[in-house]
């Protein structure tokens, strides 16, 4: 069944605030993580407890966008703090020093670097639109499913090509296309809801799976649409979907990291940039997520 989202969507400051930090959270969730392995492996958690609290200082600052300057500060002390303190636990700890998960803290850093550039942009001109080459977006979305399938320790892999495809891994598909053959015209937080509804569809397919990401364009606006051979959504349920927090039947028990926002976003950027979004879903066959949004009167 084919469902299009009109409905008003009641939220207040805080749900907003919620719903627009949640990709950025679920990172620092991921780090935590990763800290208290490092921990575990040298026998010390309390060596790796400065950059935690680091992590909770700066999760304060998230929650006021008028203390940007105050992020930014936070963030550089932050990763200056955690190399620092990798590299002190790998002196004194050799034999004990787990090189995989440090790497793993690097690289997950790095993506939250680049997410926190972005959405740092988008609070300062939340109406803002992108100009961005198709190379290096593809990269930044592969570099999280690579951080994503190393969180797994092991349980999947997620692969881009069909040749490399085998029944524990998962098959991600992107494709961006638009007249200008390497660049593409998006707003800037749209980022963010490409990258979550493709991690979405990921949570709700089993292994072996296969999500494709499309991003095309026409004279009058772009279409993101995703696509999984998941679950599906119970056809009760899909008016629903996007209410913040909701899960459908078929999934609440389920164990997942997300906390139900990641549609609720991708709605409320929709109607942010006077968009269109559906849903088409069967239980058992997948799901298909279309969003479309016009092109803002000053052209490329």
């Amino acid at each position: 069944m084919r469902y299009e989202y009109t409905q008003s969507l009641s939220l207040d400051h805080e749900d907003l605030s919620k719903v627009d930090l949640h990709s950025l959270l679920n990172i620092m969730n991921i780090l935590i993580s990763l800290f208290y392995q490092a921990g575990r492996a040298i026998g010390d958690r309390d060596r790796l407890e400065p950059a935690i609290e680091k992590v909770y200082v700066i999760v304060e600052f998230m929650q006021d966008s008028s203390r940007i300057k105050g992020y930014l500060e936070n963030f550089k002390e932050f990763k200056t703090i955690t190399l620092d303190t990798l590299k002190r636990v790998e002196e004194d700890f050799p034999d004990r020093y787990n090189a995989r998960v440090a790497e793993e803290v690097e690289s997950v850093i790095n993506i939250l670097e680049i997410r926190s550039i972005e959405w740092l942009k988008r609070v300062e001109h939340p109406q803002q639109w992108d100009v961005l080459e198709v190379r290096r977006l593809k990269q930044n979305f592969l570099d999280v499913f690579k951080a994503v399938e190393k969180y797994s320790q092991g349980r999947y892999r997620i692969v881009e090509r069909p040749e490399e495809h085998g029944s524990d891994d998962y098959l991600i598909e992107l494709a961006f296309r638009s007249k200008q053959k390497n660049v593409v015209y998006i707003p800037s937080v749209f980022q963010d809801v490409m990258r979550d509804t493709l991690l979405n569809a990921r949570k709700y397919t089993p292994l072996g799976g296969h999500i494709s990401g499309v991003l095309s364009t026409n004279r009058d606006s772009i279409l993101w649409e995703v696509k999984d051979d998941g679950i599906g959504i119970p056809e009760v349920d899909l008016p629903r979907i996007i209410e913040l927090g909701f899960r459908a039947g078929n999934v609440t028990d389920r164990r997942t990291m997300g906390a139900g926002f990641g549609l609720t976003k991708a709605y409320l950027v929709a109607k942010q940039f006077s968009g269109r979004m559906w849903i088409d879903s069967e239980v058992g066959k997948g799901t298909l997520l279309t969003i479309e949004i016009p092109f803002p009167d000053v052209k490329m």
